[in-house]
C-alpha cells in the first residue's frame, strides 16, 4: 500500500497545501485503496493491482481541475 501513498505524495509534490488540496488528497487516498482491495479480490496480484489502480487513476491535472470546478458551484 505504500506505492499508492507514495504516488499520490509524489503527485501532490508541487500542489499548494489548502485545507481544500489536503482533504482530496485523502479522500483519493481512501478511494484507491478500497478499489486495489477489490481487485485483489477479484484475484489480481499486489503488483496488478497496484499497476491497474494507478492507471485508472488520471493525472494530477485532471483532479486540480476537478476541485477548482467544484470549488466555482459552491460561490
Amino acid at each position: 500500500m505504500n506505492t499508492i501513498r507514495n504516488y499520490l505524495d509524489s503527485l501532490f509534490l508541487n500542489v499548494p497545501k489548502t485545507a481544500e488540496t489536503q482533504k482530496a488528497k485523502k479522500d483519493l487516498l481512501s478511494t484507491m485503496e478500497d478499489h486495489y482491495y477489490e481487485l485483489i479480490e477479484e484475484g489480481k496480484n499486489e503488483n496488478e493491482a497496484i499497476g491497474t489502480v494507478i492507471n485508472e487513476f488520471g493525472s494530477i491535472d485532471e483532479l486540480l481541475a476537478e476541485l477548482e470546478l467544484e470549488k466555482k458551484r459552491f460561490l
